[in-house]
């Protein structure tokens, strides 16, 4: 099984296709900064040209507290900013995973792998544990590429180390979520092998489930703090945002990992054996 993952490893590093991945997430990171950097400017744009209808309030005064963090500069916004925005990130992933693991069917990789006397389990598990591997790299490098930006382009107030712990408690803390999204993906990818059949679900499924769960909020208010906790996506960008760091919080989504794990490495498998690898 390490051999397969070693093998993984150095198929996608002599390709470079790594340097697309780790290019992607510098924009990500950069794009992030300068949104947040001119929205002040958006909205004195936006104040101007629609005189009629002017800002509510609390627009008002949230755009004012974000003129006041651009103008500090200091690097503990940004890097909050950045870590937060982490939906392209999310997307990221859903498509590198679907990606790599597609490619392995209609390149008939695991039928040469089986030729060497490897069995199905091995490939299952070599493949699943590359791609943990692989999720690891891809929130590392955008956190720890971030954090380098945002002190060598603003104020530090605290010391380096500081900033530095803070980042990899966050990578620790969205790690699970992560691996939980990979999870998804990789079932999905072993019971279906269609890249258009796992988009449809994996994004259709999301807008349906969408308003069922406002419905479920309108109709059970008082389970919305629960139902909130296990939103992967609104989680990873709060922990980004250095809110929620507690062992509950960490403990909740190495739950959530594990039950996204069990459910869709199950569908996974059952896909995966009884696929005729012949065809």
């Amino acid at each position: 099984m390490w051999l397969l993952i070693k093998a993984d490893f150095y198929r996608y590093t002599r390709g470079k296709k790594w340097i697309g991945l780790f290019a992607t997430l510098l924009v990500i990171s950069i794009t992030s900064i300068a949104t947040y950097y001119y929205i002040p400017l958006l909205l004195d744009s936006i104040a101007v040209s629609n005189t009629e209808e002017p800002l509510d309030i609390e627009t008002i005064q949230e755009g004012e507290t974000i003129r006041r963090e651009v103008q500090e500069a200091n690097a503990p916004t940004f890097l909050k900013v950045t870590g937060g925005n982490t939906f392209w990130v999310v997307l990221l992933v859903i498509f590198v995973s679907i990606n790599f693991l597609v490619e392995d069917f209609n390149s008939r990789i695991h039928k040469n792998n089986l030729s060497f006397g490897i069995s199905r389990k091995q490939i299952y598990l070599g493949k699943y544990f590359f791609g943990l591997l692989a999720i690891t790299i891809i929130t590392s490098f955008y956190h720890f590429s971030s954090l380098i930006i945002n002190c060598l382009l603003f104020n530090i107030t605290d010391s380096f180390f500081d900033y530095f712990s803070r980042t990899v408690q966050v990578v620790l803390m969205q790690l699970p979520l992560f691996f939980a999204i990979y999870a998804v993906c990789f079932g999905f990818v072993y019971l279906l092998k269609s890249k258009l059949k796992i988009y449809g679900i994996i994004f259709g499924g999301s807008l349906i489930l969408i308003p069922i769960q406002m419905k479920l909020s309108k109709f059970f208010p008082d389970a919305v703090p629960m139902i909130d906790r296990f939103k992967i996506l609104s989680s990873i960008g709060k922990i980004g945002s250095w809110e929620n760091h507690s062992l509950d919080r960490y403990a909740l989504n190495l739950i959530i990992f594990s039950l996204y794990s069990l459910v869709f490495l199950t569908l996974g498998w059952i896909g995966f054996k009884n696929y005729n690898l012949e065809k």
